[in-house]
C-alpha cells in the first residue's frame, strides 16, 4: 500500500483494551492494512466496574499502545452497574471526550472519524464534534438501536425521558456521513431519522481464537459434566431470558446425561444460582465468568450451543454476536430468540429455531438433537461453521470496511477541493 492511499483513521469508542470488545480486532486489523490507526477512548473500566490496574479514572493521556496512538479521558466507572452508576459511566465519557478530546488530538492529522457504537449510542456524540473541528467524514456503526434497547432491558420506560433520547438519536443520525448497521433490519429504523443518509448492513465477525481454535490448548479449566451439554456462554442477564433455561432443565431434570451448562456473569447470575439451588437441580451448572480467551475452549467441548433472548420487538432486529462466534466454532446452535438471529441460524443450517421464551420447545429442540447420530450433529455444525466463512469472516470484512472509508474521505477530500 502506497504513503498517499493510507487513511488516517481516528476510531472513537468508550471501550478499548485491555477490555474485551469487537473494536480491538477492528483497530489491529486496519493497522495491519498499513493505515494509521489513532484511538479516542475512556479509563478501562468493564466489566468489573473498577478501572484496570495501572490506569486512574481522573488520568488523561495520550500514549502509544501496541500499535496505537491511544488517547484516553476520564471517566464515572461503572461500579456495580446500578442506574444510576451506569448513567454517570456513560455521561461521564460524553462530557470527558468532548472536552479533552479535541485537546488531546489538536496536532493530529485525520482522514476520518469512525465511531463505534455500542450502547449507549450517545457515546457518538464527541466523535461529531471532532469530525466537524477537523473537517472530516463521520462514520458510524450502530451496534444498537436506541431509544428500544433502553426500554427493552428495562433500564427506562418512561415516555418523556425515551422522547429526549430520540431527539439525541435524531441528531446522531442526522450528522453521520455513513452508518453501518450490524443487523439488516436495524436500516429501515435508521432510514426514518435520516433517510438522505447511506445506510449499510455491515455485520459482526469474531476474532481468529473462534475459527482456527485448538480445543486442547487449556488443560486447567473446568470439565464439562460428563453426558450431552448444552452450552450457553455470554451475558447472564434480564434480556437473555435465563429463566427460559433453567425452566428447560427442570423439565429435563430426569432425563439422564442432559446437562445445561452456563458461562458468564451479569444481573441474573445470583438469581440463576439460587433458583438452582431451591429447585434442587443437578442437571444446570452455572460457571460463571472465564477470560475471552478461554471460551473457544469451552464452546469447542460443548455438543450443542444455546442462544436465548426475550420475546421482545427490539430483539427481533438484533443479532446477538455470540451467533457468529457459535458458527465459526463448527457446533449445533439452538437459537431460542426473536427474528434475525432465528432466520440467520435456520438459514445457516447450523441448528434449530425454537419460540422464545418457551421452555417446552427448548427442552423438545434438546432432546432431539441428543436423539441425533454424531455425524448429523456434526453437518449442522459444519453448515454453520461454512456460513460463517461465506458471511462473516473477519478479513473479508475489514478489506470492505477499508473500502468504505476510503471512498468518503477521498469524496470528502474532493469536495474540499473543489469548494
Amino acid at each position: 500500500m502506497s504513503r498517499e492511499s493510507r487513511v488516517k483513521i481516528l476510531i472513537l469508542s468508550q471501550y478499548f483494551k485491555p477490555e474485551n470488545f469487537r473494536i480491538n480486532d477492528i483497530a489491529s486489523t486496519l493497522s495491519s492494512f498499513g493505515h494509521k490507526v489513532s484511538v479516542l477512548t475512556a479509563q478501562p473500566n468493564y466489566p468489573d466496574g473498577q478501572v484496570f490496574n495501572g490506569f486512574s479514572s481522573f488520568g488523561i493521556s495520550t500514549r502509544k499502545e501496541d500499535t496505537f496512538d491511544v488517547s484516553r479521558v476520564p471517566i464515572i466507572p461503572r461500579g456495580s452497574a446500578s442506574f444510576l452508576r451506569l448513567a454517570l459511566n456513560y455521561i461521564s465519557f460524553v462530557v470527558s471526550a468532548a472536552v479533552f478530546g479535541p485537546w488531546l488530538l489538536r496536532k493530529k492529522k485525520i482522514d476520518v472519524v469512525f465511531c463505534y457504537a455500542v450502547s449507549p449510542i450517545l457515546s457518538a456524540l464527541p466523535g461529531l464534534l471532532i469530525a466537524k473541528l477537523k473537517k472530516v467524514p463521520f462514520v458510524l456503526n450502530v451496534q444498537d438501536l436506541w431509544p428500544q434497547s433502553i426500554s427493552a432491558t428495562g433500564y427506562s420506560k418512561n415516555q418523556f425521558f425515551l422522547a429526549l433520547v430520540r431527539i439525541v438519536v435524531r441528531f446522531i443520525y442526522q450528522h453521520s456521513d455513513l452508518i453501518l448497521v450490524s443487523s439488516m433490519p436495524f436500516i429501515a429504523d435508521v432510514k426514518k431519522y435520516n433517510p438522505d443518509c447511506e445506510v449499510i448492513y455491515f455485520p459482526n465477525s469474531v476474532g481468529d481464537g473462534y475459527s482456527s481454535h485448538a480445543a486442547s490448548f487449556s488443560t486447567v479449566l473446568p470439565k464439562l459434566p460428563d453426558g450431552f451439554n448444552v452450552v450457553f456462554a455470554g451475558n447472564v442477564g434480564s434480556a437473555q431470558s435465563i429463566d427460559t433455561i433453567i425452566d428447560a432443565a427442570e423439565t429435563l431434570k430426569n432425563t439422564p446425561k442432559i446437562n445445561f451448562i452456563v458461562i458468564g456473569s451479569g444481573s441474573a447470575l445470583n438469581w440463576l444460582k439460587s433458583e438452582i439451588e431451591a429447585r434442587a437441580l443437578k442437571n444446570i451448572v452455572a460457571l460463571g465468568r472465564f477470560p475471552p480467551s478461554d471460551m473457544p475452549h469451552f464452546l469447542s467441548v460443548a455438543d450443542v450451543l444455546l442462544v436465548t433472548l426475550k420475546d421482545e420487538e427490539i430483539f427481533s432486529y438484533t443479532v446477538p454476536n455470540k451467533i457468529q462466534a457459535y458458527l465459526a466454532m463448527g457446533r449445533p446452535i439452538i437459537a431460542s430468540v426473536p427474528g434475525e438471529g432465528g432466520r440467520i441460524v435456520k438459514e445457516s443450517g447450523a441448528g434449530f429455531h425454537v419460540a422464545p421464551e418457551s421452555s417446552e420447545e427448548l427442552a423438545s429442540c434438546v432432546l432431539h438433537l441428543h436423539g441425533l447420530t454424531k455425524e448429523n450433529r456434526a453437518l449442522l455444525g459444519l453448515n454453520g461453521k461454512t456460513y460463517f466463512q461465506d458471511n462473516y469472516d473477519h478479513l473479508k470484512l475489514m478489506h470492505t470496511l477499508v473500502r468504505y472509508l476510503e471512498e468518503i474521505s477521498k469524496h470528502t477530500n474532493e469536495d474540499k477541493s473543489n469548494r
